[in-house]
């Protein structure tokens, strides 16, 4: 019976319509990006950084660029929005 629930419910997860899945935005950075800076969205790029210290509350974030794009990154999302909210200075 078990078993039988888990197919179920794998079946009709398939059956869900893939263009809510291609709408879905990668992040809610991207989507913060999006509300703030619309004509901005195809210019910047997130990326995931390592916390290199791993018992420190801290958090850190990078602004760079790279192949003409702004790259916004941070350990969390909560550090990629605030290195948004930094460039936005």
């Amino acid at each position: 019976m078990h078993v039988m629930k888990k197919t179920s419910l794998t079946f009709i997860c398939s059956l869900l319509p893939s263009v809510t899945l291609l709408q879905a935005s990668e992040s809610p950075v991207a989507d913060l990006i999006q509300r703030v800076a619309p004509q901005q969205v195809e210019h910047i790029t997130l990326q995931t950084i390592p916390n290199k210290q791993q018992k420190s509350n801290y958090r850190h974030f990078q602004i760079s660029e790279r192949d003409g794009k702004l790259v916004l990154a941070g350990d969390s999302r909560l550090s990629q929005a605030a290195a948004f909210g930094w460039y936005l200075k």
